[in-house]
């Protein structure tokens, strides 16, 4: 795939705001969504229709807040892909790795919303965590991870007491985040070891942060964040 540009976006929970913007604003360029679209059927052909007519492109990977079995490799229009988990594609002559995924945090909650209103779109899913698949061991050339959630030691300051309140209706939920982070752990050192690992974007923790891990540069995007990807930017950092 051969874009003009290539920028990577964090949470948007519906809210198209952000998107229509940066669609108004580029041509011929693709944005990779970090999970949590939360787009429906409607809106994703509408949408589809409004980046046909600048020849742009979305990529997305499942976030915890929508319907995961739509990852399926999906394209609607031409312009926007929902893409399964563990997808690898070049863009713009580099290896892009696409995992989706994570546990919510007020899980609890959206279980009883489920069973009270099942019509609600916003509820608990069962295949929502994020997967390990052993095929991530074969996979070379990887130059970008793009994932919903990452390994804990990326998020630094979180605070325990926030967690802490989820867990009144949910004691395991900290046993299974646990779980989680060892997982997405294995998933990024299985990658970094087998790979020259340039980037790592995720999103899901609403906040920007930005660190650095042995040459790889991390990358945890706010919520209706949208940023640039340019590899050069990591060459110059390096260079430093």
């Amino acid at each position: 795939m051969k874009f003009e540009t290539t920028f990577v976006s964090g949470d948007s929970h519906s809210n198209l705001t952000k998107i229509k913007q940066w669609n108004k604003s580029v041509e011929n360029s693709v944005l990779i969504h970090a999970g949590d679209l939360g787009l429906g059927e409607w809106d994703l052909k509408n949408t589809s229709r409004k980046l046909n007519k600048n020849n742009n492109y979305l990529i997305a990977i499942a976030g915890n807040h929508e319907k995961k079995e739509l990852f399926d490799g999906r394209i609607y229009n031409n312009s926007i892909e929902l893409v399964k988990d563990y997808t690898v594609k070049e863009i713009n002559g580099e290896k892009f790795l696409f995992i989706g995924g994570a546990i919510s945090l007020d899980r609890a909650y959206r279980k009883q919303i489920k069973l009270e209103k099942p019509k609600i779109e916003n509820w608990y899913r069962d295949n929502e965590a994020v997967y390990y698949d052993p095929i991530v061991e074969t996979l070379t050339g990887i130059d970008v991870l793009i994932t919903h959630t990452a390994p804990r030691k990326f998020i630094p300051n979180l605070d325990p007491l926030f967690l802490k309140r989820f867990t009144v209706d949910d004691p395991e939920l900290i046993t299974d985040l646990d779980k989680e982070d060892e997982v997405l752990t294995k998933i990024y050192n299985t990658v970094k070891a087998n790979n020259d690992l340039k980037n790592l974007y995720f999103g899901h923790f609403h906040r920007y942060i930005f660190s650095e891990d042995h040459g790889t540069i991390i990358k945890c995007l706010d919520i209706d964040q949208i940023i640039e990807h340019n590899p050069k930017i990591y060459e110059s950092i390096v260079k430093l």
